[in-house]
C-alpha cells in the first residue's frame, strides 16, 4: 500500500509510519507538546521543546528529548502536514483518555438495561406488579411513600449504580401502569441517594475527610441529625408531589380496576421460576459486592438470552429490539467522559480556573459567609461540577479563603458537601444520572425542569437544620 493517511488529498508517505509510531510511544510515557508548525520541512536537530504556557493541554518535554532518548528520528526530518495532523492526533488521543474513566460504566448501563429489558419483556414482575397495583388502587402516595423507602434500603451500601438498578426497574412499570410521572420517580430515588449518600462508606464524606483531615466518621457522626431531616423531607415530597399527580389523574380508573380483576391469572411455567431466580441472584450478587458490577450483568444477559430465546435467530431480534436504548446511554456516557475530563484536566483546570473566578467576584463583606453561601448554592454548583472536581478542586480553595474570615475546615466541608450530594442524580458529568433517566425513560432536560426546585430545596433545609443543631456555624 503506497500510503498510510490521506487526509485532504495530502498524503504522509509511509516511511512517516516510525515517526507516529515513535509518538505514539512517548505519549504513552509523558505527554508531549508539538512545535509551531512551519510552511518548510524542519530537521528534527533544530526543534527545540516550547514551553507548556503555549500549548496546556499538551505540557511536555519537546521532540529533542524523544530523539535522544529513543534516536529513531536521527537525521530525519517532519514536514509542517505531519506536524499538523500529529497535532490534531495527540488532541483525539488526550480525550480518549479520559473515556477510560466512564468505561465501565457505560458497560454497566449497557448490559444492565438489555437485562432488565428482557426480563420485563418476559414478564417476570408482572405478578407482583399486579398485586401492589391491585392493592394501592389510587393510593398514588403509598407508591411515592415505599419508593422512598426502598431506594433509602438499597443505598445502605453506599453503592448509587446498585440502588438504581434495584429501585427503578421495579417501579418503573408501576408508576407506567398507574399513570404517574416517571420525572417524579426520579427524583424521589435522587433526594433518597442524596440523603443517604453521607455516609462514610459512599464516597462523598471520605473525600472531605481527605481534604480536611477530619476522621469520616466523626463527619458522619455530626451529619446523622441532617440525615434524618433529608429523610423527612424525601417523605413529605412523596406526599405532597403524590397528591399533586392525583389531581392530575393519576392512580388506576374503573375501568382499569374491573380489567385487573376480571384478567385471568397468568401462568407461571418454569422459566418464569428460573428467570426469578436469575433476578434475585443478579441483584444480590450486586449488593454483596464482591464481583465487577458490569461483568455480573454480561453473565446475567447472556444466560437471559439463552434460557428465554433459544436460537440465534431470536437472540439476534431481541437484542435488536432493545440496543437503542441501551447503545444511546453507553454512547451518551462515553461523551460524558470526554466532557469531563475537557473540564477538568490541565493545570490550571478549567473548572479550577471557574471557581477561582467565582471566588474572586465575592464582596469582601460576605466572605465571612462564605461556608453558608457555598452550602446554599452547593445543590446548583453540584449539577455542573463532578465529585472529584467539586471536593478536591473547589472545596480546598474555599477552605483556604474562608480560613482568612476564622471559618473553619469543618464547617466549609459539610455544607458543601450536603447540596452537592442532594443535587447528585441530575448532574450532568455524574454517570448515575445516565442509568437513571434511561431506566425512566425520560429526558435530561424533562427531569431537570421537574426536579431543579425541589432538589435545591431540600439542600437549603438540609443546611438550615444544620445551622439550628449547631452542626453548622455562623
Amino acid at each position: 500500500m503506497r500510503y498510510l493517511v490521506c487526509l485532504k488529498r495530502k498524503p504522509i508517505a509511509r516511511n512517516t509510519f516510525p515517526i507516529i509510531k515513535t509518538f505514539l510511544i512517548c505519549f504513552c510515557k509523558a505527554p508531549l507538546s508539538i512545535p509551531p508548525i512551519q510552511k518548510q520541512a524542519i530537521p528534527i536537530e533544530k526543534v527545540t521543546p516550547i514551553a507548556s504556557g503555549d500549548h496546556p493541554n499538551l505540557s511536555c518535554n519537546g521532540l529533542t528529548n524523544i530523539d535522544q532518548e529513543y534516536g529513531i528520528l536521527q537525521n530525519k526530518s517532519i514536514s509542517a502536514p505531519t506536524i499538523r495532523y500529529l497535532t490534531r492526533l495527540f488532541i483525539v488521543i488526550s480525550l480518549f483518555r479520559t473515556v477510560g474513566t466512564t468505561t465501565s460504566n457505560a458497560i454497566l448501563f449497557c448490559f444492565s438495561i438489555l437485562f432488565f429489558n428482557m426480563m420485563n419483556d418476559v414478564g417476570v414482575f408482572d405478578p407482583v406488579i399486579n398485586f401492589i397495583v391491585k392493592h394501592f388502587e389510587k393510593n398514588v402516595i403509598g407508591i411515592c411513600i415505599s419508593t422512598v423507602l426502598v431506594a433509602v434500603i438499597g443505598h445502605l451500601d453506599g453503592s448509587s449504580s446498585t440502588t438504581l438498578l434495584i429501585t427503578i426497574p421495579f417501579f418503573a412499570p408501576i408508576f407506567k401502569k398507574m399513570r404517574i410521572n416517571p420525572c417524579l420517580l426520579v427524583l424521589l430515588c435522587g433526594v433518597s441517594l442524596g440523603v443517604m449518600n453521607l455516609t462514610p462508606w459512599a464516597g462523598a464524606v471520605a473525600r472531605v475527610s481527605v481534604v480536611t483531615g477530619i476522621d469520616a466518621t466523626y463527619l458522619w457522626q455530626r451529619l446523622i441529625p441532617i440525615q434524618g431531616v433529608g429523610l423527612i423531607v424525601a417523605l413529605v415530597l412523596a406526599v405532597l408531589y403524590g397528591k399533586r399527580e392525583m389531581r392530575l389523574g393519576a392512580g388506576l380508573s374503573r375501568d382499569d380496576i374491573m380489567e385487573l380483576n376480571s384478567a385471568e391469572p397468568k401462568k407461571l411455567d418454569w422459566k418464569y421460576f428460573v428467570n426469578l431466580i436469575l433476578t434475585i441472584s443478579t441483584i444480590a450478587i450486586l449488593s454483596i459486592g464482591s464481583f465487577t458490577a458490569y461483568v455480573i450483568f454480561m453473565v446475567a444477559t447472556g444466560l437471559a438470552a439463552v434460557i428465554n430465546y433459544p436460537g440465534q435467530k431470536k437472540q439476534t431480534e431481541i437484542i435488536n429490539r432493545f440496543a437503542p436504548a441501551a447503545f444511546f446511554i453507553t454512547a451518551t456516557m462515553l461523551a460524558s467522559g470526554v466532557f469531563v475530563g475537557i473540564l477538568g484536566q490541565g493545570e490550571p483546570s478549567i473548572l479550577t480556573k471557574m471557581s477561582e473566578l467565582l471566588l474572586s467576584m465575592l464582596p469582601s463583606a460576605l466572605a465571612r459567609h462564605l461556608h453558608l453561601i457555598m452550602g446554599l448554592l452547593s445543590a446548583p454548583l453540584g449539577l455542573v461540577f463532578g465529585g472529584d472536581a467539586y471536593l478536591y478542586g473547589v472545596l480546598p480553595l474555599c477552605i483556604q479563603a474562608g480560613s482568612q474570615y476564622g471559618i473553619s475546615a469543618e464547617s466549609m466541608g459539610l455544607a458543601m458537601v450536603i447540596g452537592k450530594n442532594v443535587a447528585m442524580i441530575g448532574s450532568p458529568v455524574f454517570a448515575s444520572t445516565y442509568m437513571a433517566i434511561s431506566l425512566a425513560e425520560v429526558e435530561l432536560k424533562d427531569y431537570l425542569k421537574f426536579a431543579f426546585l425541589p432538589l435545591w430545596l431540600t439542600s437549603v433545609i438540609m443546611i438550615i437544620s444544620g445551622i439550628l443543631f449547631g452542626i453548622i456555624s455562623i
